[in-house]
């Protein structure tokens, strides 16, 4: 009953409007900031990234926090399904700590579910992580995160993500050491 009578509020109302004018009045919806236009975010991607993060190193109960850069390669496939995004991505990431030489490798490979908003495009991602490096560590373990990409035009996008890795390293190490990772990224992507 409600919305009939609102049909009929907005009917009258719409009528006195135009009483004595040529032409009729009319409603025209309101296009919202975000709301959905002819961007699609379907297909295939690839860039690169860098970042910088911090990492939690815990060993029989002592702790020590070290900062680190992360730069590296990203490529993967997007799918919008009626506004919600969809996908998967592979990256690679060179991890230098600020103290200590050398280069730890980290490898993701995530799975992405997000919203397009016009250009912006929220998103939450979730996967595996492996870290390795030259004295003999290999861990794989759990990562997740989440970021945004704003598409500048409709090949390219620009955006910034966070993501948690969390590695419980065995084999030569001792069994309680932990390693936690913290990367805050800025990445450029060409959309194919």
């Amino acid at each position: 009953m409600r919305p009939v009578a609102t049909a009929i509020v907005i009917s009258l109302v719409a009528s006195a409007a135009s009483a004595g004018s040529e032409k009729p009045a009319s409603f025209e919806l309101i296009d919202v900031a975000f709301a959905k236009t002819g961007t699609d975010w379907t297909g295939g991607y690839a860039g690169l990234q860098f970042g910088k993060g911090e990492a939690e190193i815990s060993e029989e109960g002592r702790s020590e926090n070290e900062d680190f850069d992360g730069y590296g390669l990203h490529a993967g496939y997007l799918r919008e399904l009626g506004g919600f995004v969809v996908g998967g991505e592979f990256d690679y990431n060179a991890v230098q700590f600020d103290d200590f030489d050398g280069t730890a490798d980290l490898w993701r490979l995530r799975g992405r579910i997000g919203y397009g908003w016009n250009r912006f495009l929220p998103y939450l991602n979730a996967g595996v992580a492996h870290l390795s490096d030259d004295p003999g560590l290999s861990e794989t373990d759990f990562t997740y995160g989440l970021g945004v990409e704003f598409k500048v035009s409709e090949e390219f996008t620009v955006g910034t993500e966070f993501t948690h890795q969390s590695f419980d390293v065995s084999g030569g190490y001792p069994d309680s050491l932990d390693v936690d990772l913290d990367l805050i990224q800025f990445r450029g992507s060409l959309h194919f």
